[in-house]
């Protein structure tokens, strides 16, 4: 309720005066706040300016089902340098992750159970994004096919893909590259 009367977005924590306390902060938790958009975490004008979140490894924005793909501002991979995990679990994210949270370099566990992902899963994840993934979540969305780019992930340990629609696996996954695969979660889909 704290972010209902600011347009449903985080500008009330945004504000200038925090900027100090916001270099330090490492996990954030804006879980259920009722969001209906990311709007204020963008670069300022200049774009030689810090990020605002520049030390920020964990950030959960689960259960904001008003969030979308166009909820997220282009430059909302700029603002999180260091992000190790990002929760988006029962938004409205789809039918295909945005470009701007693919580009989050060094995610090691990204959560987007109970979303709006439909169709192919990115073949860039494992080529070009998320190269350090070790733990994806994507249940219970609408994904028919998995991306090419899931037997090349070195470090991946667990996946869930339990209630989408798959219903094949690519020929290289599980392959020679995820020695480090502990967990595969196939259930309530149509292989």
């Amino acid at each position: 309720p704290e972010f209902l009367h600011a347009n449903h977005t985080v500008s009330m924590l945004l504000q200038p005066k925090f900027k100090p306390a916001l270099d330090k902060l490492m996990k954030l938790s804006l879980y259920d706040c009722g969001l209906q958009s990311l709007a204020g975490i963008e670069e300022g004008p200049d774009a030689s300016q810090p990020p605002l979140f520049p030390k920020l490894e964990e950030i959960d924005l689960g259960r904001n089902p008003k969030l979308t793909n166009d909820s997220l501002p282009e430059s909302f991979h700029t603002q999180f340098p260091n992000l190790l995990q990002l929760w988006m679990d029962d938004c409205s994210i789809g039918p295909s992750i945005p470009e701007t949270m693919l580009r989050c370099g060094k995610l090691e566990v990204v959560r987007l159970t109970g979303n709006k992902l439909e169709g192919r899963l990115e073949d860039g994840i494992g080529m070009r994004f998320w190269n350090d993934i070790r733990v994806l979540a994507l249940d219970g969305n609408k994904l028919t096919t998995l991306g090419r780019g899931l037997g090349r992930l070195r470090h991946l340990e667990k996946i869930h893909l339990r209630q989408n629609n798959v219903r094949e696996l690519p020929d290289n996954f599980p392959g020679t590259p995820n020695l480090s695969l502990k967990m595969i979660g196939l259930s309530s889909n149509g292989l």
